[in-house]
C-alpha cells in the first residue's frame, strides 16, 4: 500500500476553496516540468473555473499533470511540493485547460445549427459569447433570432452547452417558459440533467 500523503495547507485563494485532495492516481491530459520562479497563467474572468482534486504522488518527482473528468480537474503533483507552489500549479493548470478548451463563436455557431438540424429546431442568425450577462446563462432575441450564452460556460461540459443552445433555439419556436416550450426543450435527452448541473453553478436559465 502506498504511504499516506503529506499534509495539506487548507489556507487557499478564494477561487479555489472547492479544492479537494485524493491519493487516487489519474491520467494525465496536461504535463509540465517543474521549472523555478513559476508564474500562474491568468484566466479570463469570464470562464467558469472548474473545481480541482489534487493528489500527491510520490513517484512523479519532476512533472505536474492535469486532466479533466466529470466536471472535475484532476491534478497530480510530487509529494514533496510546498504548499504555495501547489497553489501556484492549480492556478497554472486550471488557466492553461480553460485557455486551450474555450470555444469560439465560429464554433457555438456550428454546433447550433447541428442542433437545430438533430432537434428539428429553427437556425439561429446568429450564436455568440459574451461577457454582458450577469444573471443568466443564455439570451435569445426572437425579432433577430439572435442568441447569447455566459462566456462562463466556456469551461462547462458540452452537454450542458448543448442543453443551454437547444434551450435558447427553443425560444424561436415558443417566446416563453409555456409548457409547449418544455415539450422542445425535452427533446434533448440530457436536459434534466443539465439543469441540475447549471442550478449548482448557479444563475437563472434565458
Amino acid at each position: 500500500l502506498a504511504p499516506d500523503p503529506e499534509p495539506l495547507s487548507p489556507s487557499l485563494p478564494p477561487h479555489m476553496t472547492s479544492i479537494q485532495h485524493t491519493t487516487h492516481s489519474s491520467h494525465t491530459t496536461i504535463e509540465s516540468d517543474i521549472v523555478a520562479d513559476l508564474v500562474p497563467l491568468i484566466v479570463d474572468d469570464s470562464l467558469q473555473l472548474p473545481p480541482v482534486q489534487v493528489t500527491r504522488s510520490k513517484r512523479s518527482r519532476k512533472t505536474v499533470s492535469a486532466r479533466y473528468r466529470d466536471g472535475i480537474m484532476h491534478i497530480t503533483i510530487p509529494a514533496w511540493m510546498s504548499s504555495t507552489e501547489e497553489q501556484k500549479w492549480i492556478a497554472n493548470m486550471q488557466g492553461r485547460f480553460a485557455r486551450a478548451n474555450r470555444k469560439t463563436d465560429s464554433d457555438l455557431m456550428d454546433r447550433a445549427r447541428q442542433l437545430g438540424r438533430q432537434y428539428n429546431l429553427p437556425k439561429p442568425a446568429s450564436v455568440v459569447w459574451t461577457r454582458e450577462l450577469t444573471s443568466r446563462w443564455g439570451s435569445c432575441s426572437i425579432d433577430t433570432a439572435s442568441i447569447r450564452l455566459n462566456g462562463k460556460l466556456g469551461s462547462a461540459p458540452t452537454w450542458v452547452v448543448d442543453y443551454v443552445l437547444v434551450h435558447e433555439l427553443a425560444h424561436l419556436v415558443h417566446a416563453d417558459h409555456s409548457p409547449a416550450f418544455w415539450e422542445v426543450v425535452n427533446r434533448y435527452p440530457k436536459a434534466e440533467r443539465a439543469i441540475g448541473f447549471l442550478m449548482g453553478m448557479g444563475l437563472a436559465e434565458g
